[in-house]
């Protein structure tokens, strides 16, 4: 845990699972192509400019819920054991696989005509809006502003400076 002691602040770990569908150019490949991307290898014919600007790591998905990929998304390395999401990750099976895999739920609860949360789940997702709603502050700056790379590493490095920028911006305020 990083300490600005001047301030008070203090910088956390944690892990948010959130999606967002978002258009990309075509791949436009050919059916040998794609078939050889799928058993991990580059296309002979590609050169070394076009094998950096073709996102090989992409693929098709189904909305509403009959592709998620929560499991695969979280981070047995991080430091903190909280996972937070909203409302569209809460289930049963998730509520009893999280502990087992040493996490703790933080996924908001969801009502449904037949149940209505009582008061405690009611504050408990309040608290957890609070969390959720900074971070998402973060994620509309970044959907504001267009990224334009090539690699994902080049891209990775823009976003992050991005983000270095939005927390000193946002420590300049809260200090302030």
């Amino acid at each position: 845990m990083i300490r600005i002691d001047a301030a008070g602040f203090s910088a956390r770990k944690g892990q948010i699972v959130d999606a967002a569908i978002a258009p990309v150019p075509r791949q436009r490949n050919t059916r040998e192509e794609n078939r050889q991307i799928k058993a991990g290898d580059s296309p002979e014919a590609w050169s070394d400019n076009k094998c950096r600007q073709k996102d090989v790591a992409a693929h098709w998905t189904i909305k509403h819920g009959k592709s998620q990929v929560f499991e695969e998304l979280l981070d047995e390395n991080n430091g903190s054991g909280s996972v937070r999401a909203g409302s569209a990750y809460d289930s049963v099976k998730r509520d009893a696989t999280l502990p087992c895999a040493h996490y703790r739920s933080q996924i908001h609860r969801k009502s449904t005509r037949k149940r209505s949360l009582n008061k405690p789940e009611q504050e408990a997702n309040r608290k957890r809006s609070r969390v959720l709603a900074r971070v998402e502050c973060v994620f509309a700056q970044q959907a504001n502003r267009l990224v334009r790379s090539i690699g994902q590493v080049s891209a990775g490095v823009k976003m992050g400076m991005m983000n270095l920028v939005y927390n000193m911006r946002r420590l300049t305020l809260l200090a302030g």
